[in-house]
């Protein structure tokens, strides 16, 4: 597994008051939480500490290059940006990068184009597992032993989590809204998950089942043999603000806006590979359980 990240050559003041060159994170990143084990947002405030290689690399360009560097690893955490401390200070490391403008990559390169296109990707089918999930108990959903993550790819939630930033809702969404807009954005894209919105019909909340995961629309709609209903945005570009989400409950699509999400079940999230307990939970739905 591999994931790519890219910062930018900027100049600043120190605490001395003296300019420094540093790197700073583009908008738009996510990388791996071990603690939540779900993906959270790269932070653009956080400083970014490099070797003394990188470091003369980043002083002998020009101001605003943007450079890029692969991480690669087992795990989703493996192969993501890590925050580290010392004395107090939470900052990202970079032993080395590329500068895009010199970068031969492909991989490399349609990734930093992913990231500075605000359209919503098409999101995989198949989201093989990093890790094998805990096993579950049977029961309400909410109180399952809670599955990990499955991320093929962090800048795949990166991308639709930039659109966001760049949305008319993001000046309502504080950092935890934010992160858990991507939280929400990681698990219904690998499985199914039950959240809480307010509506904006009538702003009543609603307590939703539901998924953003091909595979585990195609199997609802076979099991019940109907045909499978329309996306409407699906030729769309996110607009960053109304997320789509397809309802297990009324078998349709729907969508909210997304600083009007309030809260999702961690406990509920079923990867898709797991078919049979997906139907079991869809059996079982009942949005007025606490």
């Amino acid at each position: 597994m591999r994931n790519f990240y890219f910062f930018k050559h900027i100049r600043e003041f120190n605490n001395s008051g003296e300019y420094r060159h540093e790197l700073q994170a583009l908008p738009g990143q996510v990388t791996y939480n071990i603690a939540t084990r779900s993906s959270t947002p790269v932070l653009t405030t956080q400083k970014v500490q490099c070797s003394n290689t990188m470091r003369r690399k980043v002083c002998d360009s020009d101001i605003g290059t943007v450079f890029g560097t692969k991480i690669v690893g087992n795990t989703p955490y493996a192969a993501s940006l890590k925050t580290y401390l010392r004395n107090e200070i939470n900052f990202y490391r970079v032993d080395d990068a590329v500068a895009m403008d010199e970068c031969r990559d492909e991989e490399m390169l349609a990734a930093y184009r992913v990231l500075l296109n605000t359209e919503e990707p098409t999101l995989p089918m198949d989201t093989a597992a990093e890790e094998e999930p805990a096993q579950a108990g049977g029961g309400d959903p909410a109180s399952r032993t809670e599955y990990p993550a499955r991320m093929t790819d962090l800048n795949a939630t990166a991308t639709l989590m930039r659109a966001v930033a760049m949305g008319p809702a993001a000046h309502s969404m504080e950092h935890a809204d934010m992160i858990l807009m991507s939280r929400f954005f990681d698990r219904a894209t690998s499985g199914i998950l039950s959240f809480t919105y307010i509506k904006n019909g009538d702003g009543s909340r609603r307590r939703a089942l539901g998924t953003r995961n091909s595979q585990v629309i195609e199997a609802y709609v076979a099991e019940r043999g109907i045909r499978r209903p329309e996306n409407r945005n699906s030729n769309n570009p996110f607009d960053g603000e109304h997320v789509v989400y397809f309802d297990l409950e009324r078998g349709e699509w729907r969508s909210f806006t997304a600083e009007r999400l309030l809260s999702i079940d961690m406990n509920s999230f079923i990867p898709a590979d797991h078919a049979e307990e997906i139907t079991a939970a869809v059996a079982r739905w009942n949005p007025a359980a606490a």
